[in-house]
C-alpha cells in the first residue's frame, strides 16, 4: 500500500498544523480543468429582489483556467415577462442591473452563486428554452468541520509562481517499507506584515502556489484577499490572481473560484525589481512587505480602504499587457504610466503653477483685448490653461534632482513620449536605438513605482 506525507523542514508542529488544516483542500477538485458541474437544479433571477424568472436543469462546464460558461434546460415561470428580461438584458449589455444572476445546485447539494450573467437564447421546445451564457466566477459557502477555525483568507494561483521559497518540502512516497520516490523542493516562506503572518507554499500534488493568513484589524476581510496578491503584480511583472479563493470567518467559510490569465514569466520588463527574483530573495520579500505595508494604508478621497487595485497597481496591470504587446503600445502605455506615477508622488501643493494667479488673469486679460485674429486668440489663452498647474517635464526634472530617476531617462521619456503621444508610429522590428529607449523608460518607470512604496511604507 502507498503513503504519502509531506513535510515542512524548519517550521514548528504549530506551524505545520496551520498548513494542514485548510478549507481549500477539500476544493482543489475545481481546479482540473477541463470539469463540468451537473446541476439537477438551476435558476436564472432578476434583480433587485432575485425573482425567479428561469428554473431548470443544466452544466457548468470549466473548459480551461480563462473560460467557463453553462448551459440550461429552462423553464420560464411566465413566457412573456421572461422575454422582456432577456430582451432588456441583451439591449443594456453594459448595464449589470439588466441582467439576470445564475444559481445552481449540484447533485452533492453544493449550491453556486453564479453572479450577474449575458444570457444567450439557443433552441427552445414547447415551454423548454436553452440558455447558455460565460460564467467568470463561482461562489459557494460553507460551515462545519471542513472550515478552518482561523480567521483569515486562502487562496490558490493554479501555477508555481516564480517567487523565491527558501524552506525545503520533502515529498516523500512509499510503497510498504520501501521508500520509492524523495522528492526535495523550495516549499515555503513566512512574511510578517500588517498585523499578521502571510504564508506561501507549494502544493506538489497540484503544483500550485498557496497563501494562507489570518486577518487583522490592518488585514481586514474583504481587502485582503486582493491585498495578498497585488505586490505579486508588481514584483514579477505578470498578472497574478488566484483561481481558488476561501474567505474564513472562523464558524464559516465562504469559497470562489475565478478566471485567471495565464502566467507568462518570459519578461522582466514590467517588474519592479527589473531582475530575476529567484536571484535576490531577500530583496523580493523585502519590497513584497514594503508594497503590501503600502496598499494597508492607502485611502480613497473619502478616506476608505481600496477594494479594488491601487492606483499604483493599476498602472502595472496596464504596463503588464503593453509588454506584450507591438513597441508602439508598449512604449505610449509607459510613457502614460511614468506620467501618472509621477504625479503621483507629488503632494497636490507641489502640483500647483509657480506663477501666481494674478499674473495669470492679468495676462489673459491682456490676450483677451488683443485685436488680431480670433481663433488664434481662443488657441493662446487655450494653451495658458497648462501652466496653471507644473508641467509633466518640470516634474520628472524635479524628481530626477532628487536622485528619483535621471536626466538621461527624462531624456528618452521625453522624446518616446513626443513621438507616440503625436501619431508617430514606432518601429515594429528590432532597432538598438528603440531597445535602448524602451530599457530606460522601464527603469524610470521601476525607479519613480518605489520611490512611491517607500515613501508610503515608510
Amino acid at each position: 500500500m502507498a503513503g504519502h506525507t509531506m513535510g515542512y523542514e524548519g517550521m514548528s508542529e504549530t506551524e505545520q498544523f496551520y498548513v494542514g488544516t485548510r478549507t481549500l483542500s477539500h476544493w482543489t477538485r475545481l481546479l482540473r480543468v477541463p470539469l463540468t458541474l451537473d446541476c439537477p437544479v438551476m435558476q436564472l433571477v432578476s434583480q433587485p429582489h432575485g425573482e425567479v424568472v428561469f428554473s431548470g436543469s443544466g452544466q457548468i462546464r470549466i473548459h480551461s483556467n480563462t473560460r467557463a460558461d453553462f448551459v440550461m434546460h429552462a423553464t420560464p415561470k411566465d413566457a412573456g415577462e421572461a422575454w422582456k428580461a432577456l430582451v432588456l438584458a441583451q439591449n443594456n449589455p453594459s448595464d449589470i442591473h439588466a441582467q439576470l444572476g445564475l444559481r445552481a445546485t449540484e447533485y452533492d447539494g453544493t449550491e453556486w452563486n453564479g453572479g450577474w450573467i449575458p444570457i444567450r437564447l439557443g433552441e427552445t421546445l414547447g415551454s423548454t428554452w436553452e440558455l447558455r451564457g460565460p460564467v467568470q466566477s463561482l461562489s459557494t459557502a460553507r460551515a462545519g468541520d471542513w472550515v478552518s477555525k482561523t480567521k483569515g483568507i486562502e487562496v490558490i494561483y493554479d501555477s508555481k509562481l516564480r517567487i523565491p521559497l527558501p524552506l525545503n518540502m520533502t515529498t516523500l512516497i512509499q510503497r510498504g517499507e520501501r521508500e520509492v520516490l524523495r522528492k526535495i523542493e523550495p516549499g515555503g516562506k513566512s512574511v510578517d506584515v500588517a498585523g499578521t503572518r502571510i504564508d506561501f507554499f507549494i502544493d506538489p500534488e497540484l503544483d500550485a502556489t498557496w497563501a494562507i493568513a489570518a486577518t487583522s484589524d490592518e488585514f481586514p476581510h474583504p481587502h485582503a484577499e486582493n491585498w495578498v496578491s497585488e505586490p505579486l503584480c508588481l514584483l514579477l511583472g505578470q498578472l497574478v490572481f488566484p483561481r481558488l479563493i476561501a474567505r474564513n470567518f472562523g464558524d464559516r467559510a465562504t469559497i470562489r473560484l475565478h478566471l485567471a490569465p495565464p502566467i507568462n514569466d518570459h519578461s522582466l520588463a514590467a517588474s519592479i525589481l527589473m531582475e530575476d527574483p529567484m536571484m535576490v530573495p531577500d530583496r523580493f520579500w523585502e519590497v513584497y512587505q514594503r508594497i503590501l505595508t503600502m496598499l494597508t494604508r492607502a485611502r480613497d478621497s473619502e478616506g476608505r480602504r481600496h477594494f479594488e487595485a491601487h492606483p499604483l497597481t493599476h498602472y502595472y496591470h496596464e504596463i503588464i499587457q503593453a509588454s506584450r504587446g507591438s513597441n508602439w503600445v508598449w512604449c505610449l502605455t509607459f510613457a502614460s504610466a511614468i506620467e501618472g506615477i509621477a504625479k503621483l508622488l507629488t503632494p497636490e501643493e507641489e502640483l500647483k503653477s509657480d506663477y501666481s494667479s494674478s499674473e495669470m488673469d492679468k495676462l489673459r486679460v491682456h490676450i483677451g483685448a488683443w485685436s488680431g485674429h480670433e481663433g488664434l486668440r481662443v488657441r493662446i489663452l487655450g494653451l495658458l490653461k497648462l501652466v496653471e498647474s507644473k508641467g509633466i517635464i518640470q516634474l520628472l526634472n524635479g524628481l530626477a534632482a532628487q536622485g528619483v530617476g535621471t536626466r538621461k531617462q527624462v531624456g528618452a521619456w521625453i522624446e518616446v513620449r513626443n513621438q507616440v503621444m503625436h501619431g508617430h508610429l514606432v518601429a515594429p522590428w528590432s532597432d538598438e536605438k528603440l531597445e535602448e529607449q524602451m530599457r530606460t523608460l522601464a527603469e524610470l518607470m521601476h525607479r519613480l513605482s518605489m520611490r512611491y512604496v517607500m515613501e508610503k511604507s515608510a
